[in-house]
């Protein structure tokens, strides 16, 4: 029923009618969703009904208007820390609804709500909610249009809405420090031989055998092995600047090798996950204490990887070889990535606090510099959606992803597989098109050799799976 643009709400109770003096209330005795069902004409009319009830007014003809955009501050936290979320007050709304996804607590009926993160998680924009209430109904959903992180240990984005954990510390230096003691330490007199917080300086490829020591010994003889078999710095006096001779591009990879010197866990990172953290996060430089970029993911003082200026160690032997340069002023971190005859690495410059620099660039193998470990993605070869009867293959791939029959000389249903829509995707969460189908045998093969090197997923009809592209 309504009076002036609003509804009234019927009660069978025994109270006189407000407003009787203007409205006659013809009433059938249907209960419709809890309240009579009311027909309103003019006083003039007949049969007029003196049965007493209450009646009230409800401030609303209609449901609320969706809210508006949800915010977040911060939207990255570390596990159990609170976040603070709201939508913009809703006209004529009396309470608001908030859905959070599993792992994400938190209460409220107001426009904002405090919410606590209890389990470690990337929650994906649109995992939280929000509706606004009023006496005439709920309105639609405001989603949120971000990813929230909750984090345990430290990390940063490769890409928007992309989180990796990383190690809190370099290889080699004190496990056990927070960040914000690693950025409060002066290191002790030489500080180029203070592994404290910059950690070892390996050169690429090698294992952990000692010659990361900052005081290791040195050697002109150049390793014919993988594995040199003694803890010596060796010097790369010559081309291609490798301590290996012949070189060997497999030494450290996108997926963890043998060779790679991160805990079971952890591998050296690729260089486009370098790329990815300088680009996703803001970086600022700590010049006090240990010198180095401390990382925020959010712009704000919450601070989720420090990577302190740790020099790097040369690898010539016209009276530098085997020196450390340097230290408080750059940084020097590998990634797993080769260029050409050298390989990719993290260079950050403070240079005495006037040339701030953060850039990707290549130098010798030779080259003595940090290693920070990431997480390792639990990447395993994909099995048959229904079946179990499918492999793929290799893993990491250089130019062709190999989809068999996991049986002998069995053809695998290539149209089948076709038909469940095959997808790849890159880690920022963008659909890869410009891949090609072939058939050879008994093999359906995808041709991703011009793919940039990384981590990607293929997608099979509702099965995912990682694979790394060498």
């Amino acid at each position: 029923m309504r009076d002036s643009g609003k509804l009234w709400r019927i009660y069978n109770t025994k109270k006189s009618f407000t407003h009787m003096n203007k409205y006659k209330f013809i009433y059938t005795r249907l209960l419709f969703l809890g309240f009579f069902l009311v027909v309103v004409k003019s006083t003039m009319a007949q049969d007029v009904d003196t049965t007493s009830y209450e009646i009230t007014t409800l401030d609303c003809s209609s449901a609320p208007a969706q809210p508006g955009a949800m915010s977040f501050s911060p939207s990255t936290i570390s596990l159990n820390g609170t976040l603070a979320a709201s939508v913009p007050v809703v006209s004529g709304a009396k309470s608001y609804v908030w859905t959070l996804p599993s792992g994400l607590t938190g209460s409220s009926t107001t426009n904002s709500i405090t919410i606590t993160g209890t389990v470690a998680n990337t929650y994906p924009a649109g995992s939280i909610k929000c509706a606004a209430v009023n006496d005439c109904g709920t309105s639609a959903t405001s989603n949120s249009t971000a990813a929230v992180v909750v984090y345990s240990g430290c990390g940063a984005y490769i890409a928007p809405g992309v989180w990796k954990a990383f190690l809190c510390y370099n290889l080699g230096a004190n496990p056990n420090m927070t960040i914000e003691q690693q950025m409060t330490y002066t290191p002790t007199y030489p500080t180029e031989k203070d592994a404290t917080v910059y950690g070892d300086l390996y050169q690429w490829g090698r294992k952990t055998d000692g010659h990361e020591k900052r005081n290791s010994s040195i050697t002109l003889t150049k390793s014919s092995t993988n594995v040199p078999g003694h803890g010596n710095f060796i010097l790369a006096y010559s081309d291609p600047g490798d301590w290996r001779n012949p070189q060997n591009d497999a030494l450290w990879g996108a997926a963890k090798t043998i060779n790679d010197p991160c805990p079971d866990g952890y591998r050296v990172p690729t260089n486009a996950e370098w790329e990815g953290i300088m680009n996703a996060n803001t970086w600022t430089w700590n010049n006090s204490g240990t010198e180095g970029y401390k990382i925020s993911p959010d712009g704000g003082n919450t601070y989720t990887l420090f990577l302190p200026a740790a020099g790097f160690r040369h690898d010539g032997n016209a009276g530098i070889g085997g020196c450390i340069h340097s230290v408080a002023n750059e940084g020097h971190y590998w990634s797993s990535s080769v260029d050409g005859t050298s390989a990719k690495y993290l260079d950050i410059n403070g240079a005495y606090g006037t040339n701030y620099r953060v850039t990707t660039d290549n130098g010798d193998r030779g080259y003595g510099m940090s290693v920070r470990c990431v997480k390792e993605d639990n990447i395993t070869n994909l099995v048959d959606i229904k079946s179990n009867q499918i492999k793929v293959y290799p893993n990491p791939v250089k130019d062709e992803i190999i989809i068999e029959n996991a049986k002998l000389n069995c053809k695998i249903d290539v149209v089948k597989i076709e038909n469940e829509r095959v997808q790849i995707i890159d880690f920022s969460g963008r659909t890869i098109t410009n891949f090609q189908f072939s058939t050879l045998n008994f093999q359906l093969r995808i041709n991703v050799s011009q793919l940039p090197s990384g981590i990607y997923i293929l997608r099979i009809g509702n099965y995912t799976s990682k694979f790394v592209k060498g």
